[in-house]
């Protein structure tokens, strides 16, 4: 991964946290401290897959739009993967 990918990955991260856990508590009806300790276990499944699971909290937490949900989460990702290539 190129450094442009980290660092995008190093802003979009505590976004992608909050949406996860938005989603969890909308989804599931639960406190805010078990959603952000479930949200923190998503952590290491990796940028794909936490930028599908904000994808999904945007959309169930936040009511916003799939489109918009995915321009939010993974536009920032796929342009660091390919501005990132040499």
């Amino acid at each position: 991964m190129s450094n442009l990918g980290i660092i995008i990955g190093y802003l979009l991260a505590p976004l992608q946290l909050i949406a996860i856990m938005s989603g969890i508590q909308a989804v599931l009806d639960w406190h805010w401290l078990p959603s952000l300790l479930l949200a923190c276990l998503s952590i290491p499944l990796g940028p794909v897959v936490g930028s599908f699971l904000g994808v999904g909290g945007a959309v169930a937490g936040w009511g916003i739009g799939v489109p918009l949900a995915c321009l939010i989460f993974l536009g920032p990702f796929l342009l660091g993967l390919f501005l990132g290539r040499n």
